[in-house]
């Protein structure tokens, strides 16, 4: 009887706040695909959750229900910028690629360009993205803080940029 009950709760609890919480995943996420993705992982996590409030239309549901589908899109957000990060530097190197068509030279020449980079942002990229530290690892291992560990990698990234359009 009382998985029943549960059960029941489980599914009011999603006709209740579904739309609301697609709401709020879709403005933290700005994709419909996603969003969709982060209701359902909020949903697995309830399921999971022991301590469910007893009925579904309480002022507890629903602080539940945003509170953890916030949780799970800040997660995806996350996931993507640390995506993003990676992808920033395998677009320079293609981009070499493309132009000397020749993958190997590629990699070559963006290495070259890294090491005309002053040491600061050198250092960040090589712990970044050869050593593949996240940004905490690599502030930690460099002494300086997480944010002039991005604000070297995005610096280093643009300068690479217009040296390499300077180039071709």
């Amino acid at each position: 009887m009382r998985a029943t009950r549960r059960r029941r709760l489980l599914e009011r609890l999603f006709e209740l706040y579904e739309q609301e919480m697609y709401r709020i995943a879709y403005a933290i996420l700005h994709d419909e695909g996603q969003a969709e993705d982060a209701v359902m992982a909020a949903f697995e996590r309830i399921v999971r959750n022991e301590g469910l409030p007893a009925r579904a239309d309480s002022n507890d549901a629903r602080r539940l229900c945003r509170t953890i589908v916030k949780s799970c899109a800040i997660d995806q957000y996350r996931k993507n910028a640390r995506t993003r990060e990676h992808e920033t530097f395998d677009e320079l190197a293609i981009q070499l690629a493309a132009d000397r068509q020749e993958s190997h030279d590629a990699a070559s020449d963006l290495w070259t360009l890294v090491n005309t980079l002053p040491i600061s942002y050198r250092r960040v990229i090589v712990e970044r993205f050869a050593n593949e530290l996240t940004v905490k690892e690599t502030a930690e291992k460099l002494g300086i803080s997480e944010g002039s560990v991005r604000t070297r990698q995005h610096r280093a990234i643009s300068e690479i940029r217009m040296r390499k359009e300077c180039l071709s």
